[in-house]
């Protein structure tokens, strides 16, 4: 933030030799950063909520796993705050799930990676109040991606509200999923 006032730096996290944070450059608001250590590998990675100096995505509690740093950030103000993954690049920078569907937001915290196949953290969802979350994130991707080209799968209504429905044309396989812990 050039002149006289803060870029109000927090919440450094090292990854594949570059220092990831929060940072205001007084045009994009509190967004992702990295460095080097050098003035030229110094940037922004990713403005994640867009717009104004106000609209500040604020990234915070940062987790390594499988070459990628998740973290919570927040999208459409500080009360929509949800977990985001970054290869460190700008185009592998997104939202992994949206747990409280809404402005609301989950606001998850404390991320931790257990026997190197759960994400661990604190959330809240759907006005249940703030419980304990694991994500199983061995393979999921890769299972995941597989899955939809070959079953030519279909997802719906995106966003979801109440009911998540998902469907594979070609097998006639139909499921419903009601709520994040599948059922």
């Amino acid at each position: 933030y050039p002149g006289n006032t803060s870029s109000a730096a927090t919440d450094f996290y090292e990854f594949n030799n570059q220092l990831y944070f929060a940072a205001n450059d007084g045009v994009n608001g509190k967004e992702f950063w990295k460095t080097d250590g050098t003035t030229a590998g110094t940037v922004m990675v990713k403005d994640i909520f867009p717009g104004a100096v106000s609209n500040e995505s604020k990234p915070e509690f940062f987790a390594t796993y499988n070459g990628y740093m998740y973290f919570t950030a927040a999208t459409y103000g500080n009360l929509d705050r949800e977990i985001w993954k970054s290869d460190g690049t700008n185009a592998g920078t997104s939202l992994v799930m949206d747990i409280y569907a809404g402005l609301t937001g989950s606001n998850p915290f404390t991320f931790n990676i257990l026997n190197n196949t759960y994400l661990l953290f604190c959330a809240n969802s759907n006005g249940l109040g703030r419980e304990l979350w694991a994500f199983n994130m061995a393979g999921i991707a890769n299972e995941v991606n597989a899955a939809a080209e070959s079953l030519n799968l279909s997802v719906f209504p995106n966003p979801a509200k109440d009911v998540l429905n998902i469907s594979a044309s070609e097998s006639g396989l139909t499921i419903q999923l009601f709520d994040i812990n599948a059922r």
